[in-house]
């Protein structure tokens, strides 16, 4: 309340009266204003928090790309290395050659190191290979394929550059000098020199002749086995057909054997019924006996002789055989 006095209005109570409901309203207003403030403090706290995680995160994403980073370089300079090996392994030549000192002739092919597919259209695949003619293919090892059109197959094998359209199949097969058409087919086969047209079929078979088929080698024969009955002239004949032929044979062998045993008993016999002939006049009659061998045969005869005119002369002569033939004879002889 305000009073007044003489020495003028006493403002304490007033100041008094009023103070407390402005001090009351400014500590009210001034704690919820501080209770704000509060609220706003934790608020940007925790949003400092937050961007520190964000912070931490960006970091971590920056880190990351770094070594992504440095992973991607080494994949670049490690397939920078690998393309630079590879484009070591390209061979020479106008045809396509991989491998280091390949080399590929016009439209061929080579793959190993120090492949070498000469010729034209060739094909050579393995260290040291040559394909060396045109249209050759030689693969494996040091297989040389050293004629036109020819095919080596197989750690060293070979086929002389004289021997065209030939073929070496196996480990050591070889086609040797002028055996041009022939074939050596298995471990070491071989045709030798000059064998053309020929075949060495089989691990170590040698072809040695023109125009031959050799399953072996001397010292080392082979059977040929499952073999079908030959039917053309110019068919191989197995052994049952040869025993059918063999049978056949023999029995017309011993047929033979037999007529010429039965041949050569007559001869026998024939000069044992004219061994001792007698000599008669007109009227008289005659016997005569003999013994004779012909060609290992022996045969007995008997001959009887009559002259009942002194111009007629009957005879009769029978031969036996020891071998039981028998023969016979007569005849009628008349004098002018």
């Amino acid at each position: 309340m305000v009073s007044w006095s003489s020495s003028g209005i006493a403002w304490g109570s007033f100041s008094a009266g009023i103070g407390l409901p402005m001090a009351g309203f400014a500590s009210a207003g001034t704690g919820t204003f501080a209770t704000s403030v509060t609220g706003l403090a934790s608020s940007l706290s925790t949003t400092n928090l937050a961007l520190g995680g964000v912070s931490t995160s960006v970091t971590g994403l920056a880190s990351s790309l770094s070594t992504t980073n440095a992973g991607l370089s080494t994949l670049s300079s490690s397939v920078d290395t690998r393309f630079a090996a590879l484009a070591s392994f390209k061979g020479t030549g106008p045809g396509f050659a991989w491998g280091p000192g390949s080399n590929a002739g016009p439209h061929a092919t080579a793959f190993g190191t120090n492949a070498d597919a000469a010729g034209d259209d060739s094909f050579a695949a393995g260290e040291n290979a040559l394909a060396a003619g045109h249209g050759d293919m030689a693969i494996g090892f040091g297989a040389h394929a050293g004629a036109d059109n020819s095919t080596a197959v197989g750690t060293g094998a070979t086929i002389d550059a004289s021997s065209p359209n030939s073929v070496a199949l196996g480990a050591g097969a070889s086609v040797g000098a002028n055996a041009a058409n022939s074939t050596a087919l298995g471990f070491g086969a071989t045709v030798n020199a000059g064998a053309t047209n020929s075949v060495a079929l089989g691990a170590g078979s040698i072809a040695s002749q023109p125009n031959t088929v050799s399953v072996g080698s001397p010292g080392a024969d082979r059977r040929i086995t499952n073999v079908a009955a030959g039917v053309d002239p110019t068919d191989a004949v197995n052994v049952s057909q040869l025993n059918a032929a063999a049978n056949v044979a023999q029995a017309s062998v011993a047929v033979l054997n037999h007529r010429v045993s039965v041949a050569y008993s007559g001869v026998a016999m024939g000069m044992a019924m004219s061994a001792a002939p007698v000599t008669l006049g007109q009227g008289e009659q005659g016997i005569s006996g003999g013994v004779a061998t012909f060609g290992g045969r022996t045969a007995f005869g008997f001959h009887y002789q009559g002259q009942p005119t002194g111009k007629v002369n009957v005879g009769v002569a029978v031969g036996v055989g020891a071998d039981g033939t028998v023969g016979a004879s007569a005849g009628v002889g008349v004098k002018f």
